[in-house]
């Protein structure tokens, strides 16, 4: 372990459990916007930034809006993020994944960071962390949410600016 500085993992089904929740709370914000959209595709693009997974699955299923009807985008957005601020607030078995709070411990204790980045918005990434009660500094060392930088997954943004954060220059060094 000591050949790197940096463990970077994803939130929603990587650290955090979830039951194909944030595929629902994204199928019914279309669904707000009278579009339908198959949970395969949506599950396609989770982990992107959302904003750019509305796009493309506009563009394929509501084609006349060329992903470029910024309001819409704006809209479906609004009201993801919506439906995921109320589902982690109300969810009282919101938990990390079996092993995952072991992991970072261990990590840490082997002087590497332990960083989280996640397609969702800091909103919502707020309330997964105080319902876990896991904080920058002590569980985790670093959190970045795709809405704090240019452009989310699969560009490198969020890695660079982890990188920064943490003080880690060389990429050999990081582990996604």
């Amino acid at each position: 372990m000591s050949d790197y500085s940096l463990v970077v993992f994803d939130m929603a089904g990587t650290t955090v459990r979830d039951n194909g929740n944030v595929a629902e709370a994204f199928i019914r914000a279309f669904q707000k916007q009278g579009i339908s959209i198959p949970r395969a595709d949506v599950n396609k693009v989770m982990g992107w930034r959302k904003k750019d997974a509305i796009r493309l699955l506009l563009d394929q299923y509501h084609p006349f809006s060329n992903g470029m009807d910024t309001s819409l985008i704006e809209t479906i957005h609004d009201a993801f993020i919506s439906n995921m601020i109320s589902f982690y607030e109300q969810d009282d078995d919101l938990q990390p994944l079996e092993k995952a709070e072991e992991l970072f411990a261990e990590l840490k204790e082997n002087d590497l960071k332990v960083a989280l980045n996640t397609g969702f918005t800091r909103a919502i990434t707020d309330v997964i962390l105080k319902k876990l009660q896991w904080v920058p500094g002590s569980t985790i060392d670093f959190v970045i949410a795709s809405d704090e930088v240019p452009q989310g997954r699969p560009h490198p943004y969020m890695i660079n600016e982890l990188m920064q954060r943490s003080g880690v220059n060389d990429t050999r060094k990081v582990v996604k």
